[in-house]
Formats: structure tokens, C-alpha cells, sequence
């Protein structure tokens, strides 16, 4: 049990009445200093929460993930926190993995961002969005990952500074914020296992969002010096449309034609 104040938990919620509950009853058998931002929720969410004895910080209106992050990022860095692990409200990530992250950080407090990865049983249309994104990636700028989407993420005082600071909101490229810490000198490691995408989990990515995550991609692996990786970052776009189109042809279940607004919450 982490019960440390320099350690907490940060789980942004929006609309998920029927899931913080079990995601915090599972928090907290492993750390007692959670933070739950409700980022407008239209539901019970806060309700719901404030049923459990952590800290709960509302948003009077939905301003979208990455600033429920920076919120509670910043209230966490106030408190004086040094390592914050950032959770989803919906179980898919794998809480029993909370001490882990802190066995890993013990044995090298150098790392500044340690993330989970995706489980061995991930189906194959998933990890093979994974390995693309990771091929590129390690050719452009020689960093090896396996799972550059993960947003399990543990982040120390000066990686939760960075992000805080960041002041566009990228959507669903905001797991890609990694490429920009990693092109800054940030020490970053991976940390096996530990992010379902059991069929409850499973949601089709919409075609905005698609698009989104690619065009971050594409723009911050350009953004690094080397020739090599802006050469890479160019010939990926046509690779990425060719993979846009086998997706939603192949594996409508996992990737929409539509856009978000048009799929059902």
C-alpha cells in the first residue's frame, strides 16, 4: 500500500457513473492519494465519487482530457507530490501494476516517464497499429517502444511540469507527447503489460480521430533536427492514408468511417 503524499494517483473522469467506482475501490488497495478530476461530467460521476475518500476537482463544463490532466497535474504539483501515475476512469488499465511502477522508479530514479504497455493478448488489429507506429518512430529518431499510445504513464515532478506547460490541446494525439518529451532529453522508459483491450474495452476509433492521431504523429517526429527524421515523417503520410483505408475496410470493429459526433457514446 502506497500511503507516501510524494506518490498519487490522478484519474481523469468524464460521464463514468457506472465505472470510477470499481476503478477506485481498486486504486485504492494500492495508494490512498487519489485525485479525480470530473471534467464536467453530465452523469453521476461526481456523485459517485465522492463516495470514496479521495480528492475530487470539478470542471464546470467538459474541456476534453488533456486539460483534466493539466488541472490535475497542477494541483498535484502544488501539493507537493514528486511521482504522479496517471489512470483512466474505465478499468482498462491494470491497477495491480501501481506498485510495479514504483519497484521500476526505485531501482532508477532517473527515469522521468515510465509507461505501460499494451498485454500479450491485445488482438492483432490493435498491436499492428502499435509496431506501425513504433517502426517509424525508432527509425526516425532511433527510440525503441513498443506502445507509443499508452497513456499508463508515471511522471516525476519535472515531466509533470513539461506537460502542465504545454498549452495546445492535441485531442487524441495527446499520448504522442512522449515523441516531444523524448526530443527534449526526458529519461523514458516502458513497463511490460498492464492496458487491456479485453472486447469490453473495445470502442471503434473514429475517423477524426484517426486522422488526428496521425497528423501528430507525422508533425512532431518532423520537428526533430535529423534530416533522417523529417525524410521518415514525409514518406509516412502515404503509408498512414494506405493504412487509414485498410482499417476501416478490414476492421470496422476497431476504426469507424465516421466521425466521433456520429458514433454512439
Amino acid at each position: 500500500m502506497i500511503n507516501n503524499r510524494k506518490i498519487g494517483v490522478l484519474i481523469p473522469a468524464y460521464n463514468e457513473e457506472k465505472k470510477i467506482g470499481r476503478t477506485l475501490e481498486e486504486v485504492l488497495k494500492h495508494c490512498r492519494n487519489v485525485v479525480v478530476i470530473d471534467d464536467g461530467s453530465e452523469d453521476r460521476t461526481r456523485e459517485e465519487v465522492k463516495k470514496y475518500p479521495v480528492q475530487i476537482i470539478s470542471h464546470a463544463k467538459n474541456k476534453g482530457l488533456a486539460e483534466a490532466v493539466r488541472t490535475g497535474l497542477k494541483y498535484m504539483l502544488a501539493e507537493g507530490y514528486e511521482y504522479v501515475i496517471k489512470v483512466d476512469s474505465d478499468s482498462q488499465m491494470e491497477v495491480d501494476k501501481i506498485p510495479s511502477f514504483m519497484k521500476v522508479v526505485h531501482s532508477d530514479p532517473t527515469i522521468e516517464v515510465l509507461s505501460a504497455t499494451y498485454n500479450a493478448d491485445t488482438p492483432w488489429m490493435i498491436r499492428k497499429d502499435m509496431h506501425i507506429y513504433s517502426f517509424f518512430l525508432n527509425i526516425a529518431t532511433k527510440y525503441k517502444t513498443t506502445d507509443i499510445l499508452s497513456e499508463y504513464r508515471m511522471y516525476n515532478r519535472k515531466a509533470m511540469k513539461y506537460i502542465v506547460h504545454q498549452s495546445k490541446d492535441e485531442g487524441y494525439g495527446s499520448p504522442l507527447i512522449i515523441i516531444d518529451m523524448m526530443r527534449e532529453g526526458y529519461v523514458t522508459k516502458e513497463l511490460k503489460g498492464g492496458v487491456s483491450y479485453a472486447k469490453k474495452f473495445i470502442r471503434p476509433f473514429p475517423l477524426d480521430g484517426q486522422l488526428s492521431l496521425r497528423r501528430e504523429f507525422v508533425t512532431k517526429v518532423f520537428r526533430y533536427r535529423a534530416l533522417r527524421s523529417k525524410i521518415v515523417a514525409i514518406l509516412s503520410i502515404a503509408f498512414f492514408v494506405m493504412l487509414l483505408i485498410f482499417n476501416v475496410v478490414t476492421g470496422p470493429k476497431y476504426h469507424s468511417i465516421l466521425p466521433k459526433k456520429f458514433l454512439r457514446k
